[in-house]
């Protein structure tokens, strides 16, 4: 049964092409139970411009290594934690739980946000029938990011997923999520950032930054839209 390691190794090294292509996904949690995803994936093509109002000393840092608002402390560096050390993935949210991701060794993918007011490409470009949604959006070292489409978001920030031990480290907190029917989700807290390899993830109280600390490739993904570069 692949894992999402094999996703990223096998499939995703094309993702510079503009042909969309299908993949298994491995199996993920629901209600107690393991489902298999189906999806197609589709590259982005980079995004024009950095975000809106940053300065010129922010552009200089690496777009998940600046401070978001409100940090742990106004002195204090604001927390990392190796995630690895609980686990070899790691899903969590934003505080507003509108925007959850899914951090491994080789790669990130976080689910479109609820209340989605970006572009996304077409779903019949996109999906293949009976996969008629684009619900997630990937990083991996192969550079642009790439959407996909399944029956299941990538990630379901829940307590009973092993994904979510690295709670037991006592950064998050458990957060009741309307976006997530009532249940309760593990929430990385603004300012502070999860890494896994080469791989970082930065919250913000409604958006998740993660980026390549390799190859410095980044993707910003908020519900007002998903940048990149």
């Amino acid at each position: 049964m692949n894992t999402f390691e094999d996703l990223i190794r096998r499939d995703l090294q094309t993702a510079g092409t503009r042909e969309a292509f299908d993949v298994d996904i491995d199996p993920v949690l629901e209600q107690g139970h393991r489902t298999l995803r189906r999806r197609v994936l589709v590259p982005l093509a980079a995004a024009a411009a950095l975000l809106v109002g940053a300065t010129a000393s922010a552009l200089a840092l690496r777009p998940w290594e600046r401070p978001a608002t409100p940090i742990a402390s106004p002195t204090a560096p604001a927390p990392v934690l190796d995630a690895a050390r609980y686990g070899a993935f790691a899903q969590f949210a934003s505080p507003s739980t509108r925007v959850a991701c899914s951090l491994g060794p080789e790669g990130v993918a976080c689910n479109i946000p609820m209340d989605y007011a970006g572009t996304l490409p077409p779903t019949d470009e996109a999906c293949e029938p009976g996969l008629e949604a684009v619900n997630d959006v990937l990083l991996t070292e192969s550079g642009p990011v790439v959407y996909g489409c399944g029956t299941d978001p990538a990630s379901l920030p829940y307590r009973y997923n092993d994904a979510t031990a690295w709670m037991e480290s006592g950064l998050g907190t458990w957060v009741t999520s309307e976006y997530f029917g009532g249940e309760e989700v593990a929430v990385l807290p603004a300012g502070s950032t999860l890494e896994i390899g080469n791989y970082r993830c930065t919250a913000e109280d409604d958006a998740i930054t993660c980026g390549n600390t390799v190859t410095d490739h980044w993707m910003r993904v908020a519900p007002e839209g998903i940048t990149e570069g």
